[in-house]
């Protein structure tokens, strides 16, 4: 259904493939061009084939994904002389990959032996021993040596005090193994020593500085905010946070300002024993100063971040305005939270990918509002777009396609159900199939299991236990909220077998997460009833590709 463009290409007459295929074929072209690339260098450039020959060889086809073909080269490799350190860690690579994990660790102590027996390690030879003992640690935890994986962490601890991803790896394993006084004690440890570097921090603030690198993101961080939080290193924590931040901004460290503005934020809104209101206040203005700095930013990292603040101060305002819709004497108030809303939207992102990232759910906001024109007007070009590329010659991108489609078709047609809150993990859980729940599933290329998608958080979606999370506020991640919505997308599996390759089925009802009843209809001819709704005319190009299309899958 959504994995077949509605247009195929010229040279593949008439052919229709997936979007998986494509790309199985890709590969298979590729390999195919490795292997006759490198008989052509040798015989042109006299090249031997050696083990450094080798090594490269199997590098280039592990870069491609294959992995039968990079392990029999890295392997010819090591049974010529002279062979590097550098190939048993690729070697070691593929094992892992392949999930040959124990291969693969045997390769690496060959590795870490040679290194452990030097007197001194250059700069490069000391980064790569360090990440790989981390790797590793990783590699003992899927076999379950967990004494082994300490033991790993705790070695490249003392070959750098200050490589503090192997302090956040230590605290998760002692917290997963239910280790917790151990786990606490590394950050208040932490706390009390000081960085080599940034001599005015303490390691655990020179880590938060930096906690992008080493936590890993956003979600590692709120994970040690949850973990501290009934205990007095959360303190610690949050005051390392605060240490972090102010020496970021006296450091014109802007990047590392737009993380900290964000992580600190959360932790304000979420734990602490202080005025919950005061909090939230006082979290709100961290984020403005995260989306502010942010919205500047060409790195589209830091951007990330400052989308997530700006995120995060919107579905403030959105709970807030859904308040006081429902009162009648806080119209003024009502009025002041959309107007932040609209202005937020309004910001343009210096990116290539993402200019305006919340008007989908300002748009999911107009639809609640029952103004259903402003919410199509805002997002009329992200259907035009998704329209487009539905029609063009390229089928990579007839994903991305359909994507624009749903998130402005969902947004546009959120269903009014006022007594939701009372019953809020029946949301569409059964009644009329519309157009959305349709569109939702095409842009969806996975055999995945049912998954919630919510209607006002555009890129936010839930298996049936997180999504109970959050409308209990259980959740680790501080995203969405429980006053948003919620589109149930059953697995895509039994209705592809169903429909057929190029169809769809359109109308009927959804119950217990299956699609009863309904029409089954060309692809094209869905689409229309699309065009219809939105008021978009077919150019006369568009009419006769439509025409070639009814041809080509009929005939399929």
């Amino acid at each position: 259904m959504a994995h077949y463009s509605v247009r195929p290409k010229p040279s593949q007459e008439g052919k229709r493939f997936s979007t998986g295929e494509v790309l199985r074929r890709e590969i298979e072209t590729a390999s195919t061009s490795i292997e006759r690339c490198s008989e052509w260098a040798v015989k042109a450039a006299t090249i031997v084939k050696d083990s450094l020959f080798y090594e490269r060889l199997g590098n280039t086809f592990f870069w491609f994904d294959q992995t039968d073909a990079a392990k029999e080269a890295f392997l010819k490799a090591k049974e010529l002389p002279n062979h590097s350190w550098g190939l048993c860690k690729s070697l070691a690579d593929v094992y892992a990959v392949r999930g040959e994990t124990g291969l693969a660790i045997q390769e690496m102590d060959a590795i870490f032996a040679q290194l452990r027996a030097q007197d001194e390690l250059g700069t490069t030879e000391k980064i790569m021993f360090l990440e790989s003992l981390v790797e590793v640690a990783d590699w003992e935890i899927k076999l379950a040596n967990t004494s082994k994986a300490i033991a790993r962490l705790e070695e490249a601890i003392q070959i750098d005090e200050h490589y503090y991803e192997s302090y956040i790896k230590l605290f998760k394993i002692f917290n997963d193994t239910e280790q917790l006084p151990q786990a606490l004690k590394i950050l208040g440890d932490m706390h009390k020593a000081y960085d080599a570097e940034h001599k005015s921090l303490t390691k655990l603030s020179a880590m938060l500085l930096d906690y992008t690198r080493w936590l890993g993101g956003l979600e590692d961080l709120e994970q040690l905010l949850q973990v501290t939080n009934p205990h007095a290193v959360f303190n610690d924590i949050l005051f390392a946070l605060q240490t972090a931040l102010t020496f970021a901004k006296d450091k014109n460290r802007d990047s590392d300002a737009v993380h900290l503005h964000l992580g600190y934020g959360i932790a304000l809104a979420r734990y602490g024993a202080d005025d919950a209101e005061k909090r939230l206040d006082s979290a709100i203005s961290q984020w403005g100063e995260s989306y502010q700095i942010g919205l500047k930013s060409k790195d589209l990292y830091v951007q990330y971040s400052a989308i997530i603040a700006a995120k995060c101060i919107f579905n403030y305002h959105f709970s807030r305005a859904r308040m006081a819709s429902n009162q009648s004497s806080d119209a003024i108030e009502y009025k002041f939270h959309v107007q932040r809303m609209e202005k937020l939207t309004e910001a343009e992102f210096k990116s290539y990918y993402e200019e305006r990232p919340l008007r989908f759910s300002l748009a999911s906001f107009y639809t609640l509002s029952r103004n259903r024109e402003k919410a199509q007007n805002l997002l009329m070009n992200d259907l035009r777009a998704g329209l487009s590329l539905l029609s063009d010659d390229d089928l990579k991108n007839d994903i991305i396609g359909y994507e624009h489609i749903a998130k402005a078709h969902i947004e546009r047609y959120i269903k009014d159900e006022p007594d939701r809150a009372e019953r809020p993990f029946d949301v569409n859980g059964e009644g009329e199939q519309t157009d959305a729940d349709v569109l939702a599933t095409a842009s969806q290329p996975s055999p995945s299991p049912d998954i919630w998608f919510c209607k006002v958080c555009d890129d936010v979606q839930f298996c049936d236990e997180c999504l109970r999370k959050v409308q209990t506020g259980s959740l680790t991640r501080y995203v969405c909220a429980a006053d948003h919505e919620w589109l149930l997308v059953p697995s895509w599996v039994d209705e592809y077998k169903a429909t057929g390759k190029g169809r769809v089925r359109i109308g009927g009802v959804i119950e217990d997460g299956k699609r009863i009843g309904g029409e089954i209809v060309l692809i094209e001819e869905w689409l229309d009833t699309i065009r219809e709704q939105w008021g978009i005319k077919r150019s006369s190009e568009e009419e006769q590709d439509q025409r070639q299309d009814r041809k080509s899958v009929t005939s399929v």
